[in-house]
């Protein structure tokens, strides 16, 4: 077996461009909620974040165990279906 070691990063860590790949990906997934009239509508983290909400995000991510590479790309997409992992 072969141990490969991945820096991450929480988003509230990645700046410029690195941001916007990790943003991009959460809009992928927004989020749906029900307003004040019943209907549904559909929430982007990206909004959040540059509408001053970047704790929601930030909470969101932590939530989830969403973290991140140098680049912004989610550190799911390194690790293989069939491996059990264990995040510390």
């Amino acid at each position: 077996m072969k141990l490969y070691k991945i820096e991450t990063y929480c988003i509230s860590e990645l700046k410029g461009n690195e941001l916007h790949n990790a943003l991009t990906w959460l809009d992928e997934f927004p989020i749906e909620t029900e307003n004040n009239d019943g209907k549904m509508r559909l929430e982007y983290c990206s909004d959040h974040w540059n509408n001053g909400y970047e704790d929601e995000v930030t909470e969101h991510c932590e939530i989830n165990d969403y973290l991140f590479a140098y680049d912004g790309t989610p550190i799911h997409r390194f690790i293989k279906e069939n491996h059990k992992t264990q995040l510390t």
